[in-house]
């Protein structure tokens, strides 16, 4: 994990000026599985998360600026102290190597006995059962780029663009990759809509989401 301060990367939150928890990254957790809406389940059971969204303030600002709440009856979870909790929480007993950056030229190895060896510094090096690589598709695609692994490597291909090729040529498929960008301000009480926490945004060229964390994340 490259993470300094805590576990997480994108699934992590931090501590705003006077104490207040605000995420700037994932905003919360969507349950789309039966095996993870058992873990969620436990989770709130252990008083790690509780269920947000459920009270007709999280939704969708039409392009008219109307607010409509969303009910589709999806379970949506965050942490109890931030998003960064969720990760915290699934990091118990694990044995976590953080501020570790693994480079893409020779930083994982493939050897004849079957291990793999990772460069976690320039001078220590471990060796591991099996690879699992949680990352975007380009730092992946240089990861693997020389290992044995070819049919992993093609499916890794990527670049940056703002929106899909138009004209894509057989074979020749990439994943492509565009930019998020978390803007986080404090205003006055008061300025933030009264009858909404949180909603995606319809027919903007720039904003996609707009969340108050201090209604997500009320003083105690």
């Amino acid at each position: 994990d490259t993470g300094k301060r805590s576990v997480g990367g994108r699934c992590s939150s931090r501590d705003w000026p006077g104490g207040r928890i605000v995420d700037h990254a994932a905003q919360f957790a969507q349950v789309r599985d039966e095996r993870f809406q058992a873990f969620m389940k436990e989770l709130e059971e252990s008083g790690d998360v509780r269920r947000w969204g459920v009270d007709d303030r999280f939704g969708v600002i039409r392009g008219t600026g109307e607010f409509t709440p969303t009910d589709d009856g999806a379970l949506r979870f965050v942490g109890q102290n931030g998003m960064g909790g969720i990760a915290e929480v699934m990091a118990r007993g694990l044995d976590v190597r953080q501020d570790v950056w693994v480079p893409p030229s020779g930083g994982i190895r493939w050897q004849r006995d079957g291990s793999w060896l990772i460069a976690e510094s320039r001078t220590s090096t471990a060796r591991y059962d099996a690879v699992v690589i949680a990352h975007n598709g380009k730092c992946a695609e240089r990861i693997t780029s020389t290992q044995p692994c070819a049919a992993v490597h093609a499916l890794l291909r990527a670049n940056f663009a703002a929106s899909l090729p138009s004209k894509p040529k057989p074979g020749q498929a990439k994943m492509t990759l565009s930019s998020i960008y978390s803007l986080l301000f404090e205003v006055p009480a008061g300025v933030m809509p009264a009858h909404f926490d949180a909603a995606f945004v319809e027919s903007h060229p720039s904003l996609r989401w707009l969340s108050n964390n201090a209604a997500k994340y009320p003083d105690p």
